[in-house]
């Protein structure tokens, strides 16, 4: 049996000193699960409506977006945290349906600093997640500056 793929594999050799040199956050996947041993994060890929010939370092094509799919494998509820790197700009996060259509945008809690508690490094945001038994939720997470507030109308400050 044969598997045939749209997109070349490339491999590239880092030098050990490289990877030793090189901050560790950047090795490390930008999103993680914590509270819940029961959710796994199963898949992250780009968007299907991206311009998939812009990269996350220049949004100048339009916005960005991660598809994340997530699951709950025991049966049971459970609250879990979706936690965000926070080299990782992100402006919105939304629930959608398998094929990407928004259905609810999510809460993002931001942290002040995004420092280092306890020898982890810890998130710029997260956001919380209640799962059902054997639930699978899609997340599209929107990279990018975080949206501003509206403009305010009537009286002007000075």
């Amino acid at each position: 049996m044969c598997i045939q793929y749209h997109k070349q594999i490339v491999l590239t050799k880092i030098p050990v000193r490289a990877i030793k040199s090189t901050s560790s956050s950047y090795l490390d996947s930008p999103f993680s699960i914590c509270g819940a041993q029961n959710v796994f994060l199963e898949t992250m890929k780009r968007g299907e409506d991206d311009d998939h010939t812009s990269s996350i370092s220049t949004l100048e094509a339009g916005p960005v977006t991660v598809i994340l799919r997530l699951y709950e494998v025991f049966g049971g509820h459970s609250r879990a945290l979706l936690k965000i790197a926070p080299y990782l700009p992100v402006a919105k996060v939304f629930v959608t349906n398998l094929l990407e259509d928004e259905e609810e945008e999510l809460d993002i809690t931001q942290s002040a600093d995004g420092g280092i508690v306890d020898d982890v490094e810890s998130s710029r945001c997260s956001v919380t997640l209640n799962f059902r038994g054997f639930e699978v939720k899609t997340l599209k997470v929107v990279i990018g500056p975080p949206s501003s507030p509206p403009p305010s109308f009537g009286m002007q400050q000075k």
